[in-house]
């Protein structure tokens, strides 16, 4: 049985309606994963900026909205994953122009993934960098702490043995 008959046969026999496998389903997750991929990567670049102005109430808010856009990419991977199974070239797309600008979100997604994972790798820097030189900053201030202290414990007790009296 030829491989494209042997993929139609299983994919006949999962749980899948079949509309939820038409080429225009795929279009559309793809657009939408693509969407998400857009507003991921524009939280990104505010992460970015977030961290560099030291403000970390605005960066929980936005780790918060990243994890929300994260919940929805990874619902649409899901649903994309019977797509994964499927000969691409045996879709049977409306017309080439609709083939084509599935084909334009794919690549566009692929880019902005890959532009999401490198603002990830910056941010982690800069965080990581900004977590040790406050790490030097408490460290310089426990041992400034610490001498004062050992200071204190150790310096003679000076107390006044001057007489006011009149003699």
């Amino acid at each position: 049985m030829p491989p494209v008959m042997e993929r139609s046969l299983a994919m006949s026999d999962s749980r899948v309606p079949a509309e939820a496998l038409s080429p225009q389903h795929l279009a559309s997750l793809v657009r939408q994963k693509r969407s998400l991929l857009e507003q991921l990567r524009t939280l990104c670049e505010n992460q970015k900026q977030t961290i560099e102005a030291d403000d970390a109430e605005r960066l929980l808010r936005i780790l918060t909205a990243k994890q929300k856009l994260l919940s929805g990419l990874e619902r649409i991977e899901q649903e994309l994953a019977p797509f994964r199974d499927q000969d691409p070239e045996t879709r049977p797309w409306k017309s080439e122009q609709e083939r084509q600008a599935c084909r334009a979100d794919v690549q566009a997604s692929e880019k902005l993934w890959e532009t999401i994972l490198e603002l990830e790798s910056l941010c982690g820097k800069e965080l990581e960098e900004r977590r040790q030189a406050l790490a030097k900053r408490l460290s310089a201030a426990q041992a400034q702490s610490n001498a004062r202290q050992a200071y204190l414990n150790t310096a003679p007790s000076v107390t006044s043995q001057f007489d006011c009296r009149a003699e």
